[in-house]
């Protein structure tokens, strides 16, 4: 038997405010209908769809492929989206990772120097023991 996995209201909810906020309905009212249509012809699905998720119509949530495109669509982290952590935008976690790539590798360099400068305290060392 297969277990489905389900959201909880509360995690439904933020997402749909994390979907809100990426179709800039969050607090605008006024041009509600045109961020919808915008929102779903940017991520290839009808508008009508997107209202009932907003509306909260059950049983009417995003699918997983829909997750993902709308992931795609606005280059933001499926975490962000999905849970509402940080990072949001995939850029800050490309940054992140060139960041801590470029301090490994200036590690990985202070570490050569230690241990040329150690192995060369040792030749000094056998240089004054021979001498």
């Amino acid at each position: 038997m297969t277990q489905k996995s389900t959201l909880s209201k509360k995690q439904m909810a933020g997402i749909l405010d994390r979907i809100c906020e990426l179709a800039g309905l969050a607090g605008n009212k006024e041009n509600e209908r045109g961020n919808i249509s915008d929102f779903a012809r940017k991520i290839d699905v009808d508008a009508s769809v997107v209202s009932k998720w907003l509306q909260g119509a059950r049983n009417v949530n995003p699918t997983a492929e829909l997750i993902c495109r709308i992931c795609d669509a606005y280059e933001i982290t499926s975490d962000w989206l999905l849970f509402g952590t940080t990072p949001k935008f995939r850029k800050d976690v490309i940054d992140k990772q060139a960041h801590l790539i470029e301090l490994q590798t200036k590690n990985a360099e202070i570490e050569k120097l230690r241990n040329m400068a150690h192995t060369e305290a040792i030749k000094d060392l056998l240089k004054k023991a021979k001498g």
